[in-house]
């Protein structure tokens, strides 16, 4: 029996050792023979036969719990063989894609090989022309420097004679101060010439229309020929006051403001005290023109588009403010249209210490004339003339930032904007205690 056990304990070692690798067979097989050595020695040392079944049985049990895990083991072993032999195909895989990776680089850089030796090819033989036409051009260099020393001694000869000729000219300058001073002497020779000429002319008139002489301050002022205050103060200033001036053939009697920069200016509007009506005139009453040159008026839109029409007129306007602050607004261009054309507005350039409300977004630049009963504002709430302004103005279509005419309140406050407002000074609906309006020639 116990024979029978060793020859199939023999056989399970045998099969086991040829599963393994070699290098694992040697070692299991002298591990084993060591366990059988052992067993033989461990039942070879049982003397007593009471005591040989229970040996035997133990010794069975070691047996079957090795062989056990001997198989155990082999199954460890086939675990493991089978984890190395995945790992060897992953690497094999890995290997492959890596070959046909390099297959396919090596294919690209041969392509590349190709392109670059033709390229080279193709610069090899532009090479010779660019090098051609380099050489050209550096000739042409060199023909442009021996020329432009050719003119710089050119040059230095001409600076010679530029040199001569500016002596010459200095000594003509000379000769041309003495004659601007005779030219400047015959001017002012012409313009007393002149003063004497209008001075006869004057006298003749004074004799012959003395009843159409106007009155001013100081006394009677015939003016013969003068279209505006500008051209009077030129001749005769006898400071401001009410002066005669001719439009056409038409005479008109103006007043003069001679206190401006010793220069005339032609009041066409003026607001002090509340005694004339602006805001309840017709359209018609502001084409004709209304109130007293001495006090408050309005000159005419008939008139300002007759004085304008030809010639370039700038306009002035001062303002004095409840608390006596003065200011003043300069425009450098002013003109009205005509009746057919609503007298338009033309008005630009402004400077002054009043702020520009005649300019900018809510402009009357461009806009119609408007009154009580001519409504030319485009203002889709009503007439700016009768709601938010009161009288005749250049109203937009938001009623603009400016309205002279509009009612005089004796103090600041003004209901709504229906005073004589200049909206930009302070931003505010505030009413203006002075305004007037005058224009003249630009110089």
């Amino acid at each position: 029996m116990a024979r029978q056990t060793h020859c199939c304990l023999f056989k399970l070692i045998f099969l086991y050792l040829f599963s393994l690798p070699i290098h694992g067979r040697i070692i299991s097989f002298l591990n084993t023979s060591k366990l059988l050595l052992d067993e033989s020695q461990s039942s070879l040392s049982v003397i007593n036969p009471r005591y040989l079944r229970p040996q035997r049985s133990l010794a069975n049990g070691s047996i079957e719990t090795r062989i056990g895990r001997l198989e155990m083991s082999l199954e460890d072993e086939k675990n493991l063989r089978r984890t190395q032999e995945k790992r060897v195909n992953d690497l094999m895989a890995s290997l492959e894609e890596l070959k046909k990776m390099m297959e396919k680089q090596s294919v690209n850089m041969q392509t590349m090989r190709e392109e670059f030796h033709i390229r080279f090819s193709s610069l090899e033989k532009n090479r010779s022309p660019h090098v051609r036409r380099l050489e050209k051009w550096l000739g042409e260099i060199k023909s442009w420097l021996t020329d432009m020393g050719k003119e710089v001694k050119q040059v230095s000869k001409n600076s010679e004679l530029i040199q001569e000729i500016f002596g010459e000219l200095a000594e003509s300058n000379v000769s041309i101060s003495n004659v601007s001073k005779e030219i400047l002497a015959l001017k002012h020779s012409f313009a007393n010439l002149d003063y004497k000429i209008l001075k006869k002319a004057e006298d003749l008139i004074r004799k012959n229309e003395k009843s159409n002489c106007a009155s001013g301050w100081g006394g009677e002022k015939c003016d013969v020929m003068l279209h505006d205050c500008s051209e009077i103060s030129k001749f005769h200033n006898t400071g401001s006051g009410i002066y005669t001036i001719f439009l056409g053939n038409t005479k008109i009697s103006v007043f003069c403001n001679m206190d401006i920069n010793t220069t005339g200016w032609t009041v066409i509007q003026r607001r002090k005290d509340g005694s004339v009506n602006f805001e309840n005139r017709t359209y018609m009453e502001y084409s004709n023109g209304f109130g007293n040159l001495s006090g408050e008026f309005w000159i005419g839109n008939d008139k300002l588009h007759q004085m304008t029409k030809k010639t370039d007129y700038m306009l002035r306007i001062d303002l004095e403010t409840w608390d006596g602050s003065k200011w003043y607004a300069l425009y450098n261009s002013f003109g009205v249209g005509s009746a057919e054309d609503g007298y338009k507005l033309n008005v630009s350039g402004y400077s002054g210490t009043a702020e520009d409300s005649l300019l900018g977004f809510f402009t009357s630049n461009g806009v119609r004339f408007s009154a009580i009963d001519r409504d030319n504002d485009g203002n889709m709430y009503g007439s700016c003339a009768t709601t938010t302004r009161r009288g005749g103005w250049w109203y937009g279509k938001h009623c603009g930032m400016a309205s002279l005419n509009g009612i005089y309140y004796n103090e600041p406050f003004s209901k709504g904007c229906s005073g004589i407002v200049w909206y930009a000074l302070r931003m505010s609906c505030e009413s203006m205690k002075f305004s007037e309006m005058k224009i003249r020639l630009k110089q």
